[in-house]
């Protein structure tokens, strides 16, 4: 039996306040504690954590900046632009996180490492070569 948008939604939010919580316990201990970094009531966190709501975009920007995460991580439990460390320390604990895949286009990546021979670039206009 196919699950309706509500209950797809609630997973989704109980899968998110896992992720958020492993995090939290891995980074600034109590939920007090990030709930002041952040600037919420410790109850706003435990509400996300439990999944009985989902945060707004202004804090899932600053749980992300204070716990050194990605919204990715949160929200599909992708380990892309997560501390190196603290991601290698949430993959150990939680297998079932995911790695990034491979870049299709390795320049593109920002975690990638720059090409030792990059086109330069400029912002000059090109030569034009004259019509024979």
């Amino acid at each position: 039996m196919q699950q309706t948008p509500y209950e797809e939604l609630k997973v989704d939010s109980i899968a998110l306040g896992e992720r958020l919580r492993w995090a939290r316990e891995m980074v600034s201990g109590g939920p007090t504690r990030l709930a002041a970094d952040v600037g919420v009531d410790t109850s706003a966190i435990r509400h996300i954590e439990r999944g009985v709501r989902l945060p707004s975009l202004h804090l899932l920007q600053a749980l992300c900046h204070v716990l050194r995460i990605s919204s990715q991580y949160l929200l599909s439990g992708s380990l892309e632009a997560v501390d190196l460390e603290l991601a290698a320390r949430l993959k150990a604990a939680h297998p079932e996180l995911s790695w990034p895949a491979a870049s299709p286009n390795p320049g593109n990546s920002r975690n990638s490492t720059p090409n030792s021979n990059p086109r330069p670039r400029t912002h000059e206009k090109p030569e034009t070569v004259p019509a024979r």
